[in-house]
């Protein structure tokens, strides 16, 4: 909650400087060590899931986009 607090700080505080601050909240991340920890049977959000999300919010397509968590699952 900390770092949500932060986020959404930043986002206010920043906004009039062209700054945006996002979170992004996955569930767990396939990777192996997850894997090999929870099993193959886990809900697992792909890595390229994440990097998708946090290349579209970089880019020029998100540039009303701030304060906001995305989650994904």
């Amino acid at each position: 909650s900390g770092v949500l607090s932060l986020m959404r700080t930043v986002a206010l505080d920043e906004k009039a400087h062209g700054v945006r601050a996002n979170a992004v909240a996955p569930t767990a991340i396939r990777t192996a060590t997850n894997v090999a920890d929870m099993g193959d049977k886990a809900d697992y959000v792909e890595r390229e899931s994440v990097a998708d999300v946090v290349a579209f919010l970089a880019s020029p397509l998100a540039r009303n986009v701030s304060g906001q968590t995305i989650t994904l699952a």
